[in-house]
């Protein structure tokens, strides 16, 4: 297991790169389409951990929200699978304490991300993570400085992103699978900038073919694909810049969408 500091440092920068990240025109893209085509007629299955899930949304919201929610993305069209890093639980599994959209940056000052801590903390570690694994290694950051859960108090706090090996978010999986399940057909399936490997996620091309779904793969490279490598006939491959690619792809449906351009990263 690699070691609390480590993982904090790991998800510290990128807690802090979400909050300072703009969406990009697809993500205003799939917002209009998620607008034009209704809740009955599109939903977004997303991977990325920078949003609050929908269902913990208590308006008035003022807190600062993810990419897809910052582009109006609407929230009962947007599934996000492996939840979110601005949820904190506990790493004792027998606790249930749950801390929802804390966008506090940084969590501790032991976590602070700065040009300078990057280059001296995160680039070093990464390039020798084998060494963290050594009990006689010092500890980057005392433990004692990690966030630590005010619950139990007997362990440090942890993103509330899905790891691997743990299920998805039973309720998110529930909402999809009752989607699927009341039309009688999917048209299309779009495959954006994801390598279709990571299960349970990836099952999703699949089932949308067993309801007639034609697949669409938008990806910056044709290395890894998953299981939407199996292209067949009448299906779509788009190799660039999802930023770029999707909303040409949808312009005929969503429009031109000039009114975003100066939002978007």
């Amino acid at each position: 297991m690699i070691r609390g500091w480590f993982k904090w440092l790991f998800y510290a920068l990128r807690r802090h790169q979400a909050l300072n990240a703009k969406p990009n025109m697809a993500h205003f893209a799939l917002a209009e389409l998620a607008r034009q085509k209704g809740e009955e007629g599109f939903q977004c299955l997303s991977q990325n951990v920078d949003g609050t899930p929908p269902t913990l949304l208590s308006p008035p919201h003022t807190n600062p929200l993810g990419l897809s929610q910052r582009a109006s993305h609407p929230p009962s069209q947007l599934k996000l699978l492996h939840s979110t890093l601005f949820n904190l639980k506990c790493f004792n599994d027998s606790c249930t304490y749950l801390d929802i959209d804390n966008f506090t940056d940084p969590l501790c000052p032991a976590l602070t991300i700065t040009p300078e801590n990057i280059e001296t903390r995160l680039a070093p570690a990464a390039k020798s993570m084998h060494n963290h694994l050594d009990p006689r290694r010092p500890k980057a950051i005392p433990e004692d400085e990690l966030p630590h859960c005010p619950s139990c108090e007997t362990g440090l706090l942890r993103p509330g992103v899905v790891w691997f090996g743990e299920a998805l978010p039973s309720e998110t999986i529930e909402g999809i699978d009752e989607w699927i399940e009341a039309g009688e057909s999917v048209d299309l399936i779009l495959v954006i900038g994801t390598t279709a490997t990571v299960w349970p996620a990836s099952s999703y091309v699949e089932i949308a073919r067993r309801f007639g779904a034609k697949v669409a793969v938008v990806n910056m490279d044709d290395g890894e694909l998953g299981s939407a490598s199996d292209l067949r006939e009448g299906d779509f491959w788009f190799q660039g810049d999802a930023a770029v690619l999707v909303p040409q792809m949808l312009e005929p449906v969503v429009g031109d969408l000039k009114q975003f351009k100066e939002l978007a990263a």
